[in-house]
């Protein structure tokens, strides 16, 4: 069976429906979408889109692969924009080959046996694919994607992605990411949302969310935001000062300070929204030289400052660490106390000592509080 449009495609504007033969794409070759409504759908063992060139900057597409067929398969796939569907069958893949994904609303779901963004590897005789999978430098898409599936390495890498991304029912922000103001971000029951400390969501549309968010980083409110879910603030950081005390002495004592900050929503707050509680710990890692004793934090949110105090008990050097919990390991900031003994006094062995011309006499010193001798002798002139 033959395709069901093939060749060089460009679609701009009105509603194309393409459904392959027996065995075929629905559209097959180089193709290019920037307006309108595509609807591909393969037969038998045929993808939605096949073999060439895909680019789609706007409109709305709807890929369906049959039988082990991809939604969108073998080529090389470029989203800038506009909303597309791609769904795989069997070992078919949401999206399979080499795929840019910079802009618009991506949903690819692989079939049973598929990934829903990147390849279907190498198999004994040498086919399929490995798929590479890039956001781009500036990235802002929402793609949902039931799995990935590349080559883990150059643009790959997902330290480099940028965008929301979620697999499966877990999302992150990555990066920093922008929603336009046409754009729509439904987080559904049962995902969940991660914004790292280091992420920025910049919210110029629509957003709602009836799952879960974690925020540790940075949310910017300037379209409209719901939450019919659960929106914790997340602790994303915690400061001690200063970062030494190099001379205590015994038995002072020094006042130090801990900024613990939050995950943060800026413009317009989140209804229903929580900051996560933190209960700080002090701690001396020898309390023979420094022993520490800190409060905690009552109102939790944005940027809070607590007090800790450090006392010199003997000369030595002490490690005061402040931690708070975090989604992963707890933060923590540490603080390195010197601890002196001073000298609080000097005794004599003798009260007075009398003596001829050029005789001469020892006297006995004694430091406290250490004991230390010292010995001085010398002529009498």
């Amino acid at each position: 069976g033959g395709s069901g449009i093939s060749g060089a495609v460009s679609i701009h504007s009105g509603m194309v429906t393409a459904t392959g033969g027996n065995g075929g794409s629905g559209i097959r070759g180089t193709v290019s979408i920037s307006g309108g409504t595509v609807t591909a759908t393969g037969n038998g063992e045929g993808s939605g889109i096949v073999d060439g060139t895909t680019t789609i900057s706007g409109g709305t597409v709807i890929a369906t692969g049959t039988g082990d067929g991809s939604g969108i398969g073998n080529g090389t796939t470029t989203i800038s924009g506009g909303t597309v569907n791609a769904t795989g069958s069997g070992k078919g893949l949401g999206i399979e080959g080499d795929v840019t994904i910079s802009g618009g609303t991506v949903t690819a779901i692989g079939g049973s046996k598929g990934a829903g963004i990147g390849g279907r590897g190498i198999d004994d005789g040498g086919h399929g694919s490995y798929g590479r999978f890039s956001t781009g430098e500036d990235g802002s898409a929402v793609i949902f994607a039931s799995s990935f599936s590349f080559v883990n390495d150059g643009d790959n890498n997902r330290l480099n992605w940028q965008g929301v991304i979620f697999e499966g029912n877990q999302g992150q922000v990555y990066g920093r990411a922008v929603l336009s103001a046409d754009k729509k971000l439904m987080i559904a029951s049962g995902k969940t949302l991660t914004i790292p400390k280091d992420a920025e969501l910049i919210n110029n549309g629509t957003m709602t969310n009836n799952g879960i968010v974690n925020n540790s980083g940075t949310v910017t409110n300037n379209g409209t935001m719901t939450n019919n879910g659960t929106w914790t603030n997340k602790v994303n950081g915690i400061t001690l000062s200063p970062e030494s005390v190099p001379n205590l002495a015994v038995p002072d004592s020094e006042t130090l300070t801990a900024t613990v900050t939050w995950g943060t929503v800026s413009r317009t707050s989140v209804s229903n929204a929580t900051d996560e509680p933190a209960t700080l710990s002090w701690e001396s890692s020898n309390e023979t030289f420094a022993t520490v004793t800190g409060g905690t934090v009552t109102t939790p949110g944005g940027t809070v400052t607590v007090e800790g105090t450090v006392k010199a008990v003997s000369e030595g050097t002490a490690t005061i660490t402040v931690a708070a919990p975090a989604q992963d390991d707890p933060f923590q900031d540490i603080c390195i106390v010197n601890v002196i003994q001073p000298v609080t006094g000097v005794t004599l062995d003798k009260g007075n000592l009398s003596l001829t011309v050029r005789e001469t006499g020892s006297l006995t010193a004694t430091v406290l509080p250490d004991l230390s001798l010292i010995h001085i002798s010398e002529p009498t002139r």
